[in-house]
């Protein structure tokens, strides 16, 4: 917990309540003014919000040429990985967290690791065949941001999706799969800081702050330029995913188990006693390991 920004009181608060999450309002503002007027619309913004469409009506030249070339052209000409071990499975598996919430179909961490426990060879003979579409459902809970000014609109809040148990482990075997990968064939920037191992942003604040020292030692200024990228993961375009990962020569299972991951998504809100569903086009889900 950042202790700049949370007093002790406020720590004592929160202990002493709880924390409770506010629930979305039926009406909230559209971007272009307009108000939703049932609950039922208001889902459906917070959806389109949350997972915008992926269209080809605004694609460049670049962009269509990358989307016909995922679409036709076979996987890398590359060299497979071997199938998943047991022990990789046994492995990725023994670190889970009991706190994560299940997705639709409610098969938590500990289904999986009570199946693993029994019946050790179902998980092992699954991972290594599919990624079943059930998985890809995502259970989607508006959480509010911290700017309080927005909490009209549907901007005010923050899609985070809750996974299958089993997705989320195989999504965590090919990601492991794709940073070894990546890293053994040196395509990881030694200026990449956070989700990198043995590099957090902390180091990189640190590489920074030691520039800075440097330059003021030797006589020289320097300047800092700092970029907040809105939506990064809610507008991550998979054919540009997928062409980067070609061009890298992945290893062609590893390339086509995230192929199969981005495909076929689809993402659910309830509000009330109301349901809504979108297909997700473009984007990583917010709350997955990948």
């Amino acid at each position: 917990m950042d202790s700049s920004k949370i007093t002790p009181w406020e720590m004592y608060k929160a202990c002493k309540t709880g924390f409770t999450r506010q629930p979305v309002p039926s009406s909230r503002t559209l971007q272009d003014g307009s108000t939703t007027t049932s609950v039922k619309e208001t889902a459906n913004a917070l959806l389109h919000n949350f997972f915008p469409d992926d269209s080809t009506d605004s694609d460049n030249g670049k962009q269509k040429s990358t989307r016909a070339q995922i679409t036709y052209l076979r996987s890398p000409d590359s060299q497979p990985e071997p199938n998943f071990t047991e022990h990789e499975v046994d492995e990725v598996i023994s670190k889970l967290d009991e706190s994560k919430c299940p997705g639709l179909n409610g098969i938590d961490g500990n289904i999986v690791e009570r199946l693993q426990k029994y019946l050790p060879k179902v998980w092992f003979a699954l991972y290594n065949k599919c990624f079943p579409k059930v998985w890809k459902n995502a259970r989607v809970i508006a959480i509010s941001k911290a700017d309080k000014t927005k909490l009209r609109s549907v901007e005010g809040y923050r899609g985070v999706s809750l996974l299958s148990g089993p997705g989320k482990f195989l999504e965590k075997l090919v990601i492991e799969r794709l940073n070894h990968f990546l890293e053994t064939t040196g395509q990881i920037s030694s200026l990449q800081f956070g989700l990198t191992a043995g590099r957090s942003t902390a180091d990189a604040i640190k590489t920074v702050s030691d520039f800075v020292g440097h330059s003021r030692k030797r006589g020289r200024k320097c300047c800092v330029l700092a970029l907040d990228i809105a939506g990064a993961f809610d507008n991550a375009w998979h054919p540009g995913i997928l062409a980067r990962l070609r061009k890298l020569k992945c290893p062609p299972n590893t390339y086509n188990m995230v192929k199969d991951f981005l495909c076929d998504r689809t993402a659910h809100v309830t509000l009330g006693n109301s349901l809504s569903s979108k297909r997700v086009t473009k984007g990583s889900p917010q709350g997955s390991a990948s």
